[in-house]
């Protein structure tokens, strides 16, 4: 990612009227004119993030000569300084044949201190060729110098990582803030855990939401709606108010899944594909619990507790182990419920 920094403020030089340059192109420029050469260095604003120490700084800068007639002035060199040190120079030339033109200087540097608080910019010219009552001066309207940014963790408010391929990281993946935190983003995964929380849309729509260790999807409003996969090997947890996993596909995870693994108010897992987990899986809430899902499956035992439709139109809840404690409680529709196991149905319905 890159930052752009314009010049704030004249150093030192012989340049007139060096404070035209200053900020973003304006159409005002420095006022040198006929046989003049000069050179004069111009302090930059500070970076607003943290940048590169070693990088190829652009700088672009938009000039004229002060009158369409003459000979032609040049820029002979362009340098970037910090704190009055030169980190490199691009002696290219520019010869200025236009009133209003920019040219283009590339400088590779090493060694930026203080986060680029002291660059600078130093501009060579000379108004040499032909009759001096012929020459032309160099006239600068705008500094405009590009540098790069360090990569940086992603935190804050609005849309913090919109269309991001990948999030991921070796020992652990933290994404907070309020608003759009991981929209439309492909991937999120790392090695130990990940988590996910905050509120409003915490994960619309991504593909994956892994990790090795742990996954925690929690927070207020659509947590994991439309989520193709929330999966872990450890421990899988979604928790929160409002549409919990409303459509995904599956979610999975060796050990336990949940504690609960999906509980909370509302649709708690409307339409799901597949929940389930070797360890336990426990389903608990108000109003639909598991309406219209396919399986509910463990390895260890099923619990699946709470008011209103609890398990209806569930095709199949089965289990190697014991059945809750009760295993289906409430008003309940299903077409099958097979356990090697105890099996304990409570409830009108």
């Amino acid at each position: 990612m890159a930052e752009t920094l314009n010049a704030d403020a004249s150093v030192s030089g012989t340049v007139t009227d060096p404070a035209n340059a200053l900020g973003a192109s304006d159409g005002t420029f420095t006022t040198d004119s006929g046989n003049t050469n000069w050179t004069h260095r111009w302090g930059l604003d500070n970076p607003v993030g943290t940048i590169e120490t070693d990088q190829t700084i652009t700088v672009d800068v938009v000039v004229r000569k002060d009158s369409a007639g003459g000979n032609d002035p040049a820029v002979t060199s362009v340098d970037v300084l910090d704190n009055g040190v030169s980190l490199g120079i691009d002696s290219t030339g520019w010869t200025i044949t236009t009133i209003g033109e920019t040219i283009n200087a590339s400088v590779a540097v090493t060694g930026i201190a203080n986060n680029g608080d002291n660059l600078q910019i130093e501009i060579v010219t000379t108004g040499a060729g032909g009759s001096p009552t012929s020459r032309r001066a160099v006239q600068v309207d705008s500094i405009e110098v590009t540098v790069q940014n360090a990569a940086a963790s992603i935190t804050g408010s609005g849309a913090i990582t919109e269309a991001s391929d990948t999030i991921s990281g070796s020992g652990g993946i933290e994404i907070t803030g309020t608003g759009t935190v991981a929209e439309a983003a492909d991937t999120l995964s790392g090695v130990g855990d990940v988590e996910v929380s905050g509120a409003s849309m915490i994960t619309e729509a991504p593909d994956t939401v892994s990790g090795a260790g742990g996954v925690e999807v929690s927070g207020s409003g659509a947590i994991a709606e439309a989520a193709d996969q929330i999966a872990g090997s450890g421990g899988i947890e979604v928790s929160g108010s409002g549409a919990m996993v409303e459509n995904p596909d599956v979610l999975s995870g060796q050990g336990t899944v949940g504690v609960s693994a999906v509980s909370g108010s509302g649709a708690v897992v409307e339409t799901a594909d597949q929940v389930s987990g070797s360890g336990g899986v426990e389903i608990s809430g108000v109003g639909a619990a598991v309406e219209s899902s396919d399986a509910i499956v463990a390895v260890g035992g099923v619990e699946i507790t709470g008011s209103s439709s609890v398990g209806e139109a569930v095709d199949l809840i089965a289990g190697a182990g014991t059945v809750g404690s009760p295993a289906v409680q409430g008003p309940a529709h299903y077409s099958r419920i097979a356990l090697p196991g105890n099996l304990l149905i409570t409830g009108g319905g």
